[in-house]
């Protein structure tokens, strides 16, 4: 489970994850789309913009590679999404999957790794 706190990317740049929601969307996003953030009594949830939950908190980008299933990367209703913010430029709020935080890349190169609380 990815926790908050500041992670390093792999091309160098700094993000801080603020926290993860539960994916509750039939849909898969496309990297830009827009994705609300909503709580919804018990828990936070993500979903496309286009299902306007009654309660919405925050809209982000989905940062996520494009998949297609069966890629282990591709967001399905129930999976774990990771919100975070960059700390550099303009600070983009962005999402991707747990999974896809997670990975390891070629050579076993940390996508993410944590760097401080």
């Amino acid at each position: 489970m990815v926790e908050p706190g500041v992670y390093r990317h792999y091309k160098d740049n700094l993000y801080r994850v603020l926290f993860t929601a539960t994916w509750a969307d039939y849909e898969r996003p496309e990297p830009d789309d827009d994705v609300l953030i909503y709580w919804d009594g018990a828990k936070l949830g993500a979903a496309c913009n286009h299902r306007k939950p009654s309660w919405p908190i925050m809209t982000v980008r989905w940062s996520g590679n494009p998949c297609e299933p069966p890629d282990e990367a591709c967001v399905s209703a129930g999976d774990a999404v990771v919100i975070y913010v960059g700390l550099y430029g303009m600070g983009r709020l962005s999402a991707r999957t747990e999974i896809e935080f997670t990975q390891k890349l070629d050579l076993g190169i940390e996508r993410f790794r944590p760097v401080g609380p």
